[in-house]
């Protein structure tokens, strides 16, 4: 799955972060990553997942920002809704998106689910980049005549789900993303999926 929170950068702000479209490596300390307080969203109401988001960054110390990693298969209004809650609540960034439940291949229960990630899971990924970072502008928009604005600047989503290559970086990119969380790209390309992907993707652009 893309769950993985060893991926994410803990100690960076997401507003600094952001300038430069970048993989997250896999191989950063641990007590960082499990500060960045991944939430799943996918089920509970903006007020909840706001009311979450709040009690977990108060525990935070100030320079560590809390980035909330919200589900897949949501309408684009429940996304605008959970945006607007976590910009509210101070967080700095947006995971989209966690694994999806799927019944699992070849089983011979119809029951049987499990989450899926990897490739199968890019298509609904970027719907919900694309959404979240529409979502994001608007709440930006109703934020820049309050003075929560200074204290709540727009998230930055970040891209998870079937990252493999550069072109799917790109794609990412191109959905608004400000950069990549990855993990099956290390099953299957191997520990320098990293940099392969950045090179692929810098490749694209090259004339």
């Amino acid at each position: 799955g893309e769950t993985n929170p060893a991926t994410q950068t803990a100690n960076t702000p997401a507003h600094q972060a952001t300038t430069n479209p970048a993989i997250q490596a896999a191989d950063e300390p641990a007590h960082q990553a499990t500060t960045n307080s991944a939430i799943q969203t996918a089920t509970e109401p903006p007020d909840h997942a706001k009311a979450i988001c709040a009690a977990v960054k108060q525990e935070l110390p100030a320079e560590i920002p809390l980035w909330a990693k919200v589900g897949p298969d949501l309408p684009e209004a429940a996304y605008q809704e959970l945006a607007q809650a976590l910009v509210e609540a101070g967080a700095k960034a947006i995971v989209a998106i966690n694994t999806a439940t799927r019944k699992v291949p070849q089983s011979s229960a119809a029951e049987t689910q499990a989450g899926m990630g990897g490739a199968s899971l890019r298509p609904e990924a970027l719907r919900a980049v694309s959404a979240l970072v529409a979502a994001t502008h608007l709440s930006a928009a109703d934020l820049e005549s309050s003075s929560a604005t200074t204290q709540n600047p727009p998230l930055d989503i970040i891209g998870c789900g079937g990252i493999l290559n550069g072109s799917d970086l790109q794609a990412f990119q191109n959905a608004g993303a400000k950069a990549a969380q990855y993990w099956s790209a290390l099953v299957f390309r191997g520990p320098n999926a990293a940099t392969l992907i950045a090179r692929e993707g810098q490749s694209r652009d090259a004339p």
